[in-house]
């Protein structure tokens, strides 16, 4: 199965989360992050639920924490805490190790994030290359439209407001986050 290192910044907006986690529970490619991936998400997402929803401290805190539990829960084996057994390679930002060799303990074809600068492909261990996040859904769907076109089914359907269909989220996907070719196939196999 196609191996994805996700960072951050790709899991971070919710809507490209909820896509890319939809696409990996149909077993369109297999996930993986760095404990520490996990640990930045959950700090930033309270602070977005505190700044978009005007939620408190701790509620939003907590709500943080169960949506990485929820993630930990629904991807056994996506954690990969073995990544700082991988020998530093002079990122630009040292920071973004753990992404690398989370990358590297898995097998990940690709590291799907929106920080292109930092992993420059001079650094990048063999075939691994980085990706975009609406690139690499583009390619995903591209891959397998059926399975993609289903996750996006599923996914409308858990959406809190039932008056948004799958055509609107593919909208949004559009709009958002830049999906182009993947939103014209999913339109297709709607």
């Amino acid at each position: 199965m196609y191996v994805a290192a996700l960072d951050t910044n790709v899991l971070w907006p919710s809507l490209q989360r909820d896509f890319l986690l939809s696409l990996a529970v149909t077993n369109v490619f297999r996930p993986v992050w760095s404990d520490v991936t996990l640990e930045e998400l959950e700090r930033h997402e309270a602070i977005k639920l505190m700044r978009r929803h005007a939620l408190g401290s701790s509620e939003a805190a907590e709500r943080a924490a169960r949506l990485v539990v929820r993630m930990r829960s629904a991807f056994e084996g996506a954690t990969i805490e073995t990544w700082d057994r991988v020998k530093p390679v002079g990122l630009p930002d040292p920071n973004d190790e753990h992404v690398l060799g989370a990358a590297i303990v898995s097998g990940a074809e690709v590291i799907v994030t929106e920080n292109h600068k930092d992993f420059p492909i001079t650094l990048l261990p063999g075939p691994l290359r980085a990706q975009g996040g609406a690139d690499f859904i583009d390619e995903m769907v591209l891959a397998q439209p059926s399975e993609a076109s289903e996750a996006l089914r599923e996914m409308s359907r858990r959406r809190i407001d039932p008056a948004i269909s799958p055509s609107d989220v593919i909208d949004l996907l559009e709009v958002r986050y830049g999906l182009h070719e993947g939103a014209d196939v999913l339109r297709r196999w709607l």
